[in-house]
């Protein structure tokens, strides 16, 4: 009986999927792109535990249009592995009856998801769900300097360059949700566009645009404060062991340090902050703030008793460095520090010394380089696009994936200046979210 209902159903059971892997990267990363048409929807639930790493895997329920389409899944998709190195796995698809869906049972869904992208809201605000890292306003930037936004050159603009992350994100909340301000609605789109529904590290991320106003104080405050240099110094005298700035700035959120200072092996911190944000965090914390399992108190630097203090330009990066003395300094020795006396040399007679052969000749016409670290399913066209897209003269690409350990590029470049321009600017960007190597063909 049940046979005869799976000769005419249309619904697609895929198991042993990657711990991570939702429906939208079932959708767009796993599906053949000519048959994502003939889905009409994805749900999913939770499969098997996978001792591995502590997680179970994912089972989606995939809706085709027609038997066919059904048939033609399982027969392309069957077996294939998928997944991030230890994590790969192959999955097991199979035509079971329509019954078998989840329905109300199902955790995720395909629709729900193209539901919430259509009807974000034209902003420059995006919340990021889901990006496993403990540095997660550090991933953000990566990510937004990789994006196709911010590497497209459009030749139509004059002297138009690389977007960077520093110019074109204007501030970022790492709280309880993960706020970023984008310079206009235009980034903020793209990059939703772009990340929304990604497979990263072991996880799917969400980016969705939210009400504006969620950072709009914030963002003025910060915006204020750049206006008015009028800075109240604070100091924190005893911070707590191993926390960086980034972790003190997080505890003053959602006001917005505008600089702190910590020395190397020292437990106070220094922080300059808006005059008016100050004389808020400190009548909302009097007695300090418990943030990370520590209580940091803070008072104004330049009043013992804990009184406001006076008004102070922002301190120069220079405020906690020695200045060097005259003439030459021992840096090795004595650190470079100008209250310690310069160490002196005995005079060495001068032994004339041969000449260097003349540097070789620079090479005339095309170089090769090669781009190591490629991923099996990188492209000739892949690699092209990175090239062009810093503006470099691409004479031809030839992959080299024979080999699974070894798999690069060759790339044909105009001149030796140009290889070493590739050199400098094209290592650490990605080709399918792995980082390339470029180095000089041999």
């Amino acid at each position: 009986m049940s046979t005869n209902m799976n000769s005419s159903s249309t619904l697609v059971r895929v198991t042993n999927l990657s711990p991570g892997t939702d429906p939208i990267v079932f959708y767009n990363d796993i599906l053949p792109f000519d048959l994502q048409d003939s889905v009409s929807e994805i749900e999913m639930v939770l499969g098997r535990y996978y001792g591995r790493i502590f997680r179970s895997t994912s089972t989606m329920y995939v809706f085709m249009d027609s038997h066919d389409s059904a048939q033609r899944a399982v027969q392309e998709l069957d077996g294939l592995e998928w997944g991030k190195s230890h994590l790969c796995m192959p999955m097991t698809l199979k035509i079971v009856p329509l019954t078998e869906a989840p329905g109300a049972a199902a955790l995720k869904r395909l629709s729900d998801f193209l539901a919430i992208q259509k009807s974000m809201p034209d902003s420059k605000t995006v919340r990021f769900d889901n990006i496993p890292s403990a540095h997660k306003s550090k991933v953000v930037r990566e990510l937004f300097d990789e994006s196709t936004f911010a590497l497209y050159i459009d030749e139509d603009v004059p002297n138009d360059t690389e977007k960077s992350s520093n110019d074109w994100i204007k501030y970022i909340q790492d709280g309880d949700e993960l706020l970023v301000r984008f310079v206009d609605v235009d980034s903020a789109k793209n990059i939703v566009l772009e990340y929304n529904g990604t497979y990263y590290k072991n996880e799917t991320i969400y980016a969705t645009c939210v009400d504006d106003k969620a950072l709009d104080d914030i963002v003025e405050e910060r915006e204020q404060a750049k206006l008015n240099n009028t800075t109240a110094k604070l100091f924190i005298g005893a911070v707590k062991p191993g926390a960086s700035t980034e972790d003190v700035r997080k505890m003053f959120a959602p006001h917005v340090p505008k600089d702190i200072q910590m020395q190397p092996g020292k437990s106070f911190a220094f922080v300059f902050m808006h005059e008016d944000a100050a004389a808020k965090f400190m009548a909302a914390y009097p007695n300090g703030k418990k943030h990370g399992g520590w209580n940091y108190r803070v008072k104004y630097a330049n009043d013992k008793k804990g009184g406001k203090g006076k008004r102070v330009p922002a301190a120069s990066v220079g405020e906690f460095m020695a200045t060097p003395a005259s003439g030459p300094i021992d840096t090795e020795t004595y650190g470079g520090y100008s209250s310690i006396p310069v160490k002196v040399e005995a005079p060495v007679k001068k032994v004339a010394l041969p000449k260097p052969a003349p540097a070789p000749a620079p090479v005339q016409g095309p170089v090769m380089v090669r781009v190591n670290g490629l991923a099996y399913a990188a492209t000739e066209d892949q690699v092209r696009k990175v090239f062009e897209n810093a503006k470099f003269q691409v004479e031809e690409v030839v992959l080299h994936n024979s080999i699974a350990s070894d798999i690069h590029a060759v790339v044909k470049l105009a001149s030796h200046e140009e290889a070493e321009r590739a050199l400098s600017v094209l290592n650490g960007r990605k080709i399918l979210k792995r980082k390339i190597e470029v180095v000089k063909a041999t």
